[in-house]
């Protein structure tokens, strides 16, 4: 994705690219999973899944998997209907600042949203927070007000909005450090950031 033409007097300060900075991405990963097990265990404890079911006879065990594959099913197609939600709520957010452009795309079994577009340090971090804040209050109320039978659908996707979301708060708190005026750009895949000459 070729950037547009950079201001006069900026450079490239540093570039971050979780594709293939092996050590962040992999502690990204085992924050990611430290994250999602806190989430998990609390919420086991307060609401158990019920396992246990009627297996003395065959017709009962094969409706009782039956109904598990499909639970299994609607988490799945739940998840991956969040994944979109996400992206899309990331372009919005870079539309919002000004981007004429957002590409989407997958890079293994991660989407992305990007966009050749410069931001500003405060743009940037609400392009990368936003669905995080916003899915995690939707997801929230929908958990405080459905009935309990739907506890755990809607709690796995909160579960992966906000580990999935380790990623994004890591890249805003290294954002914090940068000058008001740096620009940001961010292709989906890397986030680079550019600082007047001199600063």
């Amino acid at each position: 994705m070729k950037l547009p033409e950079l201001p006069e007097g900026y450079k490239e300060k540093f570039t971050i690219d979780l594709k293939n900075d092996k050590k962040t991405y992999a502690g990204v990963n085992i924050a990611t999973f430290i994250i999602a097990a806190a989430m998990m265990i609390p919420a086991l404890i307060k609401f158990p899944i019920a396992i246990i079911a009627d297996f003395s006879s065959l017709p009962a065990f094969i409706m009782y998997l039956l109904k598990l594959l499909l639970i299994l099913l609607l988490i799945l197609l739940l998840l991956a209907a969040y994944i979109v939600l996400h992206e899309l709520t990331h372009a919005a957010a870079m539309k919002l600042c000004g981007a004429k452009k957002v590409n989407f795309g997958f890079s293994g079994l991660f989407a992305y949203a990007g966009s050749n577009a410069f931001f500003s340090k405060g743009e940037y971090i609400f392009i990368a927070l936003l669905p995080l804040i916003f899915w995690g209050i939707v997801l929230l109320t929908l958990n405080l007000v459905l009935p309990q039978s739907l506890f755990w659908p809607i709690y796995l996707i909160q579960v992966q909005n906000v580990s999935g979301a380790t990623g994004d708060v890591y890249v805003s708190a290294r954002m914090l450090g940068c000058k008001k005026d740096d620009l940001i750009t961010d292709n989906g895949l890397a986030m680079r950031v550019f600082s007047r000459v001199g600063e």
